[in-house]
């Protein structure tokens, strides 16, 4: 396990606010994958969106050894919901090619069942502030 340096709590969920946010919005990955709105996010397509917050982020890792913050925030419940979702929708994605087209995944239940995960991220840390 890597040394966690002060303060990257604070990055940290300020970044799975932000993507929490970006992933809520039935609109904003609309406009970033299928009109390639580069001012939208960095990342490009589903594979980018997966890297940035499973590999950089660590969600799973970090939402294990960041528990009692979020639970202190009254958000463990939907950041470990969100977390998980991630996962299974990366899985689902890597078994399924359909879905790597951005018109086809966004408009899945699949998708819906992330952007609700999403969305109770977004609620649990907006009551947190």
């Amino acid at each position: 396990m890597m040394t966690i340096p002060t303060g990257y709590f604070d990055y940290w969920i300020q970044n799975i606010d932000s993507y929490s946010r970006l992933i809520a919005d039935p609109h904003e990955l609309e406009r970033a994958w299928i009109n390639k709105d580069k001012r939208v996010t960095s990342a490009y397509d589903f594979d980018e969106l997966m890297e940035q917050l499973l590999d950089d982020l660590r969600v799973e890792e970090h939402v294990d050894q960041f528990k009692d913050s979020l639970q202190r925030m009254g958000a463990l419940e939907a950041v470990t919901a969100f977390a998980a979702e991630l996962t299974d929708l990366d899985q689902t994605v890597k078994g399924r090619p359909q879905l790597r087209d951005p018109q086809v995944l966004l408009r899945s239940p699949e998708w819906e069942n992330l952007r609700r995960t999403a969305e109770g991220v977004v609620g649990a840390l907006s009551g947190a502030q």
